[in-house]
């Protein structure tokens, strides 16, 4: 073959080539693109009601067994969608349970330049260990593209969120966000049917407080008792003062703890001042027992004036969570009326927050007043505002307070 029958034979192939490359990109680019893009048909299932919160409602003060179906799943979904900011936006999230496995789709868009609608999607099982409800993904895509788990499960790992965390190559979810102490889990016939502990007894600060001045006063009696019984080794100056002493007993039963410590210290500053005077054995002996029985009594007083101390604290730290919450909540309802039951939780928890001896009857009867003004609709958009931006201990309590 001549020199030039080979150059052109180069330029041929050099053109097929660069013809050929641009084509065999674009087809690696549209597979690509499809296998990014294809949705297989998805069609997001939305649930505008709040059932399943009443449901879990019921089964939250009793606890026991309860099942969740699919409508539930599809409202929990809708629940627990994450929040998100930036350029990806998460447009719903639907999770299904199908022959015994979890099948979690979210629509997603991107939107960088130019808006692009993506699906995203993941398959795993559910456990539950610990108190924890534990998803454990077997793979996770974007349409029919497979993404590396270890990937996912890093991103994922540095997105804050109150809901989820992730721990061992594992998905799992914070107890605190659910209204019920879970003991088991199973799935069966495609529903989840769960166990609730029966929920602990809370004591209020006010029947703490209540308990304790009862019982401090129990023992404030026998006191008053063993004293009376000492005025017979007494001389009127002494039994003068026993009568103070007594007059004091008496005038400080019901009355604060605060109130009671001042009380009984200044009881035991006498009986102690008496007993180092006493010359009579017998007295002496009496009198100590009785300041003995006092140092007891100022003891509890203190560890229950420590615990109510506590208490007042952790019930302001927990008003001043469930404010910022109500905060939160207010900017997802919709109507001025919504709002207007918001406001009023807002303000309500604020003054507590500030005065805890605060007293919220007409508050609450307010709120209550606003609430049932609302339609159905309006109601589960609150219900779902505060079960999504207040933690379920504040949920509880709030619901106690209010009753909503």
């Amino acid at each position: 073959m001549s020199n030039d029958k080979k150059t052109k034979a180069n330029k041929k192939l050099k053109k097929t080539i660069l013809i050929g490359v641009p084509i065999i990109l674009l087809g690696t680019l549209a597979v690509f693109a499809y296998l990014i893009l294809c949705n297989s048909g998805f069609v997001l299932k939305k649930s505008s009601s709040t059932e399943v919160m009443d449901k879990l409602k019921d089964i939250e003060g009793k606890g026991g067994k309860f099942e969740l179906t699919q409508k539930d799943m599809y409202e929990l979904s809708d629940l627990f969608k994450p929040k998100t900011k930036g350029n990806l936006m998460i447009n719903g999230l639907n999770i299904e349970i199908v022959n015994g496995e979890v099948l979690i789709k979210a629509p997603i868009s991107y939107n960088r330049f130019k808006k692009v609608n993506l699906l995203f999607s993941s398959k795993g099982k559910l456990d539950f260990s610990d108190g924890k409800i534990t998803y454990v993904p077997y793979n996770f895509k974007i349409g029919k593209l497979t993404l590396p788990k270890k990937l996912v499960m890093s991103q994922i790992l540095k997105y804050k969120n109150k809901i989820f965390y992730v721990e061992n190559n594992s998905i799992k979810t914070n107890p605190n966000v659910i209204p019920v102490r879970l003991t088991s889990i199973k799935i069966r016939d495609n529903k989840i049917l769960v166990i609730a502990a029966k929920p602990d007894t809370i004591m209020s600060k006010e029947d703490l407080n209540n308990a304790s001045v009862n019982e401090i006063d129990k023992q404030l009696d026998i006191i008053k008792q063993k004293i009376q019984s000492a005025t017979g080794f007494m001389n009127n100056e002494e039994k003068a003062k026993a009568d103070e002493i007594l007059a004091s007993i008496n005038g400080v039963k019901g009355k604060s703890i605060t109130e009671k410590k001042k009380v009984i210290s200044n009881i035991n500053n006498v009986l102690n001042e008496e007993t180092k005077l006493a010359t009579n054995s017998e007295k002496k002996k009496q009198l100590a027992k009785i300041s003995t029985e006092v140092s007891k009594v100022q003891m509890v007083t203190e560890e229950k004036g420590k615990k109510s101390q506590e208490k007042t604290e952790a019930n302001r730290a927990s008003l001043a969570k469930a404010k910022k919450g109500l905060s939160e909540a207010y900017v997802e309802v919709k109507t001025a009326k919504e709002q207007q039951v918001i406001s009023k939780l807002q303000s309500t928890v604020g003054k507590m927050e500030t005065n805890q001896s605060y007293d919220s009857t007409s508050d609450k009867v307010s709120i209550k007043s606003s609430y049932s003004t609302l339609n159905s609709a309006s109601k589960d958009r609150v219900k779902y505002a505060l079960f999504t931006n207040v933690d379920q201990k504040n949920i509880r309590q709030l619901k106690q307070i209010f009753g909503l």
